[in-house]
């Protein structure tokens, strides 16, 4: 809207925004990369992190891996929008690198700062 529409834009903060443009070669390489990963099965854990106050657009992809993926812990934040690494950087960082550092052979799962502020979805909290 804001290129559209420019005269009913004052003032506009856009963090990665995606405005419908051709990716550019090194994203299209990242994606497709992305892909086969997922396709081939060769991603051994996963953490699958989504915001209750996101758009359905993002909630959905990330209801769609936590079902699809082998090995995946899906966390959804219900205190969250679409950036919960910037509305709490210090939870965020705490989940990841819980994430990273857990032994996935151990089948241990990890303490995830988790906050359920909209208990009617106790289903999308923590999946491990």
């Amino acid at each position: 809207m804001a290129t559209a529409r420019p005269g009913l834009i004052s003032r506009l903060v856009l963090l990665n925004p995606g405005c419908g443009l051709e990716p550019t070669p090194d994203l299209a390489a990242f994606g497709a990369q992305e892909d086969r990963l997922l396709e081939a099965g060769e991603v051994e854990a996963a953490l699958v992190v989504s915001g209750g106050h996101d758009l359905p657009y993002f909630q959905q992809p990330a209801r769609h891996l936590a079902a699809e993926l082998a090995s995946v812990t899906a966390v959804h934040l219900g205190w969250a929008g679409h950036l919960p690494s910037m509305e709490r950087p210090e939870e965020i960082t705490a989940l990841i690198l819980g994430r990273l550092t857990e032994s996935p052979a151990n089948g241990a799962t990890p303490r995830l700062p988790v906050h359920r502020s909209r208990p009617e979805h106790p289903e999308l909290v923590v999946q491990p």
